[in-house]
């Protein structure tokens, strides 16, 4: 706990990051590729993921499992077989807030596994708004965006959740000029 992990590579091996019973990190510009998992966060609250890359991971690019209020912004989430993951095996992967983040070309791009999940938020009101899904950035694919609004005027709608304001284009995050 108390710890932050930032401008790391984890590639190639069964989970890139694993967090256990941890809780206060910061998670931060780390690459995390070509793993069975991704980052796992088992059992762990509190942690902040952000401008992370999280790529073709055989399985899970984010697995949340009985974690609480931990928040995942700025994250880039794609090509993997599931792209978030959150699972509930005692009664408490609750509070977690997963908005601005790019959901691209996942398999399944997010998806509840047991219901007793609650109060996990994939969006904030505006102007904040929720992630970008690469499955539902076209009018085919149900995002219009009528009101001019920079929003899809319908909500992204998946397995146990939704995102009441997907973008419509790549959540492009505002970092600092160095």
């Amino acid at each position: 706990s108390n710890n932050t992990i930032t401008n790391n590579v984890a590639s190639n091996n069964f989970t890139g990051i694993l967090h256990s019973h941890s809780h206060n990190n910061t998670l931060s510009d780390n690459t995390v590729s070509n793993n069975s998992k991704g980052i796992d966060l088992s059992f762990s609250g509190d942690n902040n993921l952000t401008g992370n890359i999280v790529a073709s991971n055989s399985h899970e690019g984010i697995l949340l499992s009985s974690s609480i209020n931990n928040v995942l912004t700025d994250n880039t989430i794609s090509t993997n077989a599931n792209g978030i993951l959150i699972q509930d095996i005692d009664g408490e992967s609750n509070n977690n807030e997963i908005y601005n983040n790019n959901f691209i070309g996942n398999a399944t791009q997010a998806e509840f596994l047991l219901q007793g999940v609650s109060g996990n938020v994939f969006n904030l009101a505006t102007p904040t708004g929720g992630n970008y899904w690469s499955d539902f950035d076209t009018l085919a694919e149900g995002c219009t965006n009528a009101n001019s609004d920079n929003f899809c005027d319908a909500p992204y709608i998946f397995s146990g959740g939704q995102d009441d304001f997907p973008w419509p284009k790549q959540y492009l995050p505002a970092r600092p000029a160095t």
